[in-house]
C-alpha cells in the first residue's frame, strides 16, 4: 500500500526508442512515447498535460481521505473527494432574487432564491409588505432564514411586498423587486342556497352600508355627525332623543299639528310656552288648577290685553310665581291691587326699586325698615353722599376690611392728622419708595458667565472671567462692598496649582448720580443721590498688609504678584502712616519685585526699617482705580476633572472698611509655573460656568 510524502515522486526521463527493433513496434514505441511526454507536460502545450493528485490537494480542489489511503489493487478504490467550498462571505448582503407573490383565499406564499446560497454569512432574511407599491410607507411583518415566506390576509386584499437580506454582522442589503397579489374571495358559485345562516354572521359584521338603498338603520352616536343623508336616523346618547336628517340639517322637532289628545303643561311642556305657539283663546274652564307654572310663561308674554276682566284672582297665582320681570312696566296701578295683598313675601329680593317708591313714602321709625334689612347689595355705587349721614354716624365697625379704596378717598382728604401713630404697617403697603431710610439697606448686582474663558495653564497670567459694578451709596453712611464669586465648571490637571483671585478697585467716585461720567460737586448735603466732597478725586487704598524687604534706601523689594498692581505716582505708607510717593516699579522674573521711591523731605529714620506697608492713590472724575486683592485661592488639583470653586471678599481686604463711592469687583484664574513641586503641563484649561454676586450692605 502506498504512504503519503511530504515531497513528490521524481518521475524517469524516458529513453529513446532503440533503433535496432522491428520498424512496427518501432513506431508504437515512438508514439507511446511522445503521448506520455505530453501527459507529463515534456512536449507540446502546457494546458495539455495531465493533472495530478496531488496538484488537486494541493490546489484546494481536492482532500486525502487519509484513512482509506491509495491502494491500486482494490477495487472501486477512492483516494481523495472533491473539496466543496460554499459561498464567499460579503460586507454587504447582495440584492434579493427570484421574488415571487402567488396568493390563496387567506394566504399569500412568496419565494424567493435562498440567502444562504448566495454569500456565506447569510443570517435572515427580513419581509415588508405595504397596500400600494410605495417601499418608503412598507413595514416589516417578519423574518425567516428560509426562502419562503405565508403571509395571512383577508380575503380580496392586494399587497405588495419586499424582503432584504441581513448578515450576521447585521448588516442590512438592498431591498429586492416588488412582488404583488391579492387574495381570493368566495364568490356566491361556491356557497349553496341558504347556506348562510345566522350562526355563521359573527356579531357586530354587518354594517349600515350592507343594508338597501331603501333601508336605513338607526344608529348610536355620541355626538351629531354632519347633515346632508335625508332619512338617516341617529340616537343621541348625550340628550337620549331621536333625530333626523332633513337633507340639510338634523331636527327632533315634532311639529304641533302632527299632536292628539291633551298636553299637561305640568308634566309634557318643559321651558317657556310664548304666545306665538297660542292661538285662538284659553279660558279659565281649559286650565287645571296650578297646570301653568311660572317656568310655563315666555317673560312679557302675558299682557293686560290676554287677561279677561276678573278671570285671574289672588287664588289662581301661587306664591312668589310673578316677578317684577313678569310685569310690563305701569301694567299694575293702585286700582288693581288689593288693600294689604301684597306682602313681603310676595316681593322678589330687590324687586322693589328707588324708581317704585314714591317721595316720602318711606320715613324713619314708621316700622317698615328692619334692623339690618338694607344691605351693600341693596345700595347703588355713591348712592350715599355725605348728606345723607350723620355726624359721627359711620364708625370703623362699619367699614369693612379693605372697602375703602383709592376711588373712595378725595384728593388730599386723608392728612397726617388723621393717620394714627403705627396705623400703617407693611400689609397696607403694596411697593415703597423714600429718599432716606433707617436701618439696613443693601443694593446686588449679579451677573453669569456668557461665553468661554481660556486661561494658560502654566504662566503665571491671570485671566479675568467676571466684573461686576456697583454704583456709589444712595445714602451718606455708605456701604461695605462684599463680592462672592462661583466658578461652577473649570477644567485642571492633575497635580497642577492654581490661583483664583477676587479684586476690587473704587469707581464712580463723584458725588451724585450713578454714573462715572457725572459732574464733580461739592456739596456735602445728604441727598437721594448721596453726600458730596470737595473736589473730584478721591483718595482710596488699594493694597495693604504687603510685607517688604529694603535692599537700600528708597528701594523695597515686596512679592511680584503685588508689584505688578503698584504704579508710579501711587503712594507708599507705613504702619505708623509715613508716606511716600513711588517713582518707579520694577517687575523682576520669578516671585518679587522692587519699587523705588521718593525720600523727600522730613525723612524719618525708622522707615528704613519698617516691613510691612500699604498702597494707595488718587482715583479721578469717570476713571477706575487700581484693583487690590481681597481674597486668593491657591489649589492643587488631585486629578484631572471638572472643578468648582466658592471664594468671597469684602472691600479693605479683612476690614470691611465702608466707602461712599462705587466700586468694581472681578474674579481672575491663573496656572501656577513657580510653586514648588508644581508639574503644570503647558496648555490652556478652560472655565465654563461662573456666577457672581457684588453686594453693598450697611
Amino acid at each position: 500500500m502506498a504512504k503519503f510524502k511530504d515531497t513528490p515522486t521524481q518521475v524517469p526521463a524516458i529513453p529513446s526508442v532503440p533503433v535496432n527493433v522491428d520498424p512496427s513496434l518501432k513506431a508504437w514505441l515512438q508514439a507511446a512515447k511522445e503521448s506520455l511526454e505530453v501527459r507529463l507536460g515534456r512536449r507540446g502545450d502546457q494546458r495539455d498535460r495531465a493533472v495530478t493528485l496531488r496538484e488537486l490537494i494541493e490546489s484546494g480542489l481536492a482532500k486525502d481521505l487519509t484513512t482509506r489511503p491509495y491502494d491500486p489493487n482494490a477495487d472501486l478504490s477512492v483516494d481523495f473527494i472533491p473539496f466543496f467550498q460554499g459561498p464567499e462571505d460579503l460586507a454587504v448582503p447582495p440584492k434579493p432574487t427570484n421574488l415571487n407573490a402567488s396568493a390563496g383565499l387567506t394566504k399569500i406564499i412568496l419565494t424567493w432564491t435562498d440567502g444562504w446560497t448566495e454569500f456565506g454569512n447569510f443570517s435572515f432574511t427580513e419581509v415588508y409588505r405595504h397596500s400600494s407599491n410605495s417601499l418608503g410607507d412598507a413595514i416589516i411583518i417578519g423574518t425567516t432564514q428560509a426562502g419562503i415566506f405565508t403571509d395571512n390576509v383577508d380575503p380580496l386584499t392586494q399587497y405588495y411586498y419586499w424582503v432584504r437580506h441581513v448578515s450576521t454582522t447585521d448588516v442590512k442589503g438592498p431591498f429586492s423587486d416588488s412582488a404583488n397579489a391579492t387574495a381570493g374571495q368566495v364568490t356566491s358559485s361556491f356557497l349553496a342556497d341558504n347556506a348562510v345562516i345566522a350562526a355563521k354572521i359573527a356579531d357586530g359584521t354587518i354594517a349600515g352600508t350592507k343594508f338597501a338603498s331603501g333601508l336605513k338603520p338607526i344608529e348610536i352616536v355620541s355626538s351629531l355627525p354632519s347633515a346632508g343623508t335625508q332619512g338617516r336616523t341617529v340616537f343621541l346618547t348625550s340628550d337620549n332623543k331621536l333625530y333626523r336628517d332633513t337633507g340639510s340639517a338634523w331636527t327632533a322637532a315634532v311639529p304641533t299639528t302632527d299632536l292628539s289628545g291633551t298636553i299637561n303643561l305640568s308634566t309634557q311642556v318643559s321651558g317657556a310656552l310664548a304666545t306665538s305657539s297660542l292661538s285662538g283663546t284659553i279660558s279659565g274652564t281649559q286650565i287645571a288648577d296650578d297646570a301653568i307654572a311660572s317656568n310655563h310663561i315666555a317673560a312679557n308674554a302675558v299682557t293686560a290685553s290676554e287677561i279677561l276682566s276678573n278671570t285671574i284672582t289672588s287664588a289662581e297665582i301661587a306664591a312668589n310665581t310673578i316677578t317684577s320681570a313678569e310685569i310690563v312696566a305701569n301694567t299694575i296701578d293702585t286700582g288693581q291691587i288689593k288693600a294689604g295683598a301684597i306682602t313681603a313675601s310676595e316681593l322678589d329680593a330687590g324687586a322693589v326699586t328707588a324708581g317704585k317708591i314714591a317721595t316720602g313714602a318711606i320715613v324713619a321709625g314708621d316700622g317698615v325698615i328692619g334692623s339690618a334689612v338694607i344691605q351693600t347689595a341693596m345700595i347703588d355705587d355713591a348712592a350715599i353722599t355725605s348728606a345723607k349721614i350723620g355726624s359721627s354716624q359711620v364708625t370703623t365697625a362699619k367699614i369693612n376690611d379693605a372697602a375703602i379704596t383709592t376711588a373712595k378717598v378725595g384728593t388730599a382728604a386723608i392728612t397726617n392728622a388723621l393717620i394714627a401713630n403705627a396705623a400703617i404697617d407693611t400689609g397696607k403697603v403694596a411697593s415703597l419708595f423714600a429718599n432716606t431710610l433707617n436701618g439696613d439697606v443693601s443694593k446686588p448686582v449679579a451677573a453669569k458667565l456668557a461665553s468661554t474663558v481660556t486661561f494658560t495653564n502654566n504662566s503665571n497670567t491671570f485671566s479675568t472671567i467676571l466684573t461686576l459694578d456697583l454704583p456709589k451709596p444712595t445714602h451718606s453712611g455708605g456701604w461695605v462692598p462684599y463680592a462672592n464669586f462661583n466658578l461652577n465648571r473649570v477644567t485642571v490637571e492633575k497635580n497642577s496649582w492654581y490661583h483664583i483671585v477676587v479684586e476690587m478697585a473704587a469707581w464712580n467716585v463723584n458725588s451724585q448720580g450713578g454714573t462715572a461720567n457725572e459732574a464733580a460737586s461739592s456739596s456735602s448735603t445728604t441727598s437721594a443721590f448721596g453726600s458730596g466732597f470737595s473736589g473730584s478725586a478721591i483718595t482710596s487704598t488699594y493694597l495693604t498688609g504687603v510685607t517688604g524687604t529694603q535692599s537700600s534706601n528708597g528701594v523695597i523689594s515686596i512679592n511680584y504678584y503685588q508689584v505688578q498692581n503698584v504704579g508710579t505716582g501711587d503712594i507708599i505708607f507705613d504702619a505708623a502712616g509715613n508716606e511716600r510717593s513711588v517713582t518707579g516699579v520694577a517687575q523682576i522674573s520669578g516671585s518679587s519685585g522692587i519699587l523705588s521711591y521718593a525720600e523727600g523731605s522730613g525723612y524719618v529714620s525708622a522707615w528704613n526699617s519698617a516691613t510691612n506697608f500699604s498702597f494707595k492713590e488718587n482715583v479721578t472724575s469717570g476713571n477706575v482705580g487700581t484693583y487690590g486683592e481681597v481674597a486668593r485661592i491657591l489649589w492643587v488639583a488631585v486629578d484631572t476633572a471638572s472643578n468648582d470653586f466658592a471664594i468671597a471678599g469684602v472691600w479693605g481686604s479683612d476690614t470691611a472698611t465702608a466707602v461712599t463711592h462705587g466700586v468694581k469687583a472681578r474674579v481672575k484664574i491663573s496656572g501656577d509655573a513657580n510653586v514648588i513641586g508644581s508639574s503644570n503641563d503647558a496648555g490652556s484649561q478652560y472655565v465654563y460656568d461662573a456666577t457672581g454676586l457684588l453686594m453693598g450692605v450697611r
